[in-house]
């Protein structure tokens, strides 16, 4: 079985339960920051957050009591896709979202007046434990990448 396949298998395989964790997560580190006018905004809009390099993506949308994973891939309002390295470094602040848009590592696809509401809204909240987190896994993230990339079998079929 050749590399693409078992990384578009994986990929379907992981994005109900990895929607359902970042959803989790968001409630859990996000919810408490968000002004109350934004999230009536936000209800009933489905997003999709997609991680180029990794073949992996996560859904979710708002509801009056949290964040919640969808499983339709059809029924996004706004999609943000991007490389891992660079949803990380929008995350911890130590890049700004309008540079990565405009240098085009950071696709913005569907409305973009949702998608503008979430930029801004991010951008106002001065979340500086979260920062640290996501640097942390950020770094987490890189050393087993770099394992497995070392370890990475030949799968070429010869």
């Amino acid at each position: 079985m050749s590399r693409q396949k078992i990384r578009s298998i994986a990929a379907r395989v992981l994005t109900r339960p990895g929607s359902m964790l970042f959803a989790r997560a968001l409630d859990l580190g996000l919810k408490r920051h968000l002004p109350a006018d934004v999230l009536e905004r936000l209800i009933g809009r489905p997003v999709e957050i997609a991680v180029s390099d990794w073949g992996l993506r996560f859904r979710f949308v708002v509801r009056s009591e949290g964040f919640r994973s969808i499983a339709t891939p059809a029924a996004v309002d706004v999609r943000f896709v991007a490389a891992a390295r660079d949803f990380a470094l929008l995350a911890t602040g130590d890049e700004d979202a309008d540079t990565l848009y405009f240098s085009r590592r950071v696709v913005v696809e569907g409305d973009t007046e949702l998608a503008l509401l979430i930029k801004n809204t991010l951008d106002a909240i001065e979340a500086r434990r979260l920062r640290s987190v996501v640097r942390r896994a950020d770094r987490l993230a890189r050393r087993v990448r770099q394992i497995h990339d070392r370890r990475r079998p030949n799968l070429a079929i010869t």
